[in-house]
């Protein structure tokens, strides 16, 4: 006969550990998303490289842009977008020729994968 407690502790541990995973996974979530900011903005900002992605006209487009980590029930993330009006027009005018936003995260995926399966296994 099975011990309820015993199912009920096995059971405990379980969350516990899914909780520390998820925990872990945000910090990652957190991390990648700063660096694919602080990369986007190293190359649009710069003297050297302003221009990289698009013209800076206002300065709107680089300042508004975010990165973003979240937790929702079981499921964790990042992202990246623009808060300024223009940045959707920035991403999706002219074939995509401006788009930062998708290539950056493709680029940051790799990366970013490897370090979740580490952690979930």
């Amino acid at each position: 006969m099975v011990n309820q407690k015993s199912v009920d502790d096995v059971v405990t541990n379980i969350k516990g550990l899914f909780g520390k995973k998820k925990i872990a996974v945000y910090a990652i979530c957190m991390e990648t998303k700063k660096n694919a900011e602080h990369a986007i903005k190293k190359k649009q900002g710069t003297k050297q490289l302003a221009g990289h992605y698009w013209t800076n006209q206002l300065s709107n487009a680089i300042q508004g842009l975010e990165g973003y980590a979240f937790i929702d029930k079981d499921v964790v993330g990042w992202g990246l977008m623009h808060t300024a009006e223009h940045g959707k027009w920035l991403e999706l005018a002219m074939n995509r020729k401006h788009a930062v936003l998708l290539p950056t995260v493709r680029k940051m995926a790799p990366k970013y994968f490897k370090q979740v399966r580490e952690i979930i296994g």
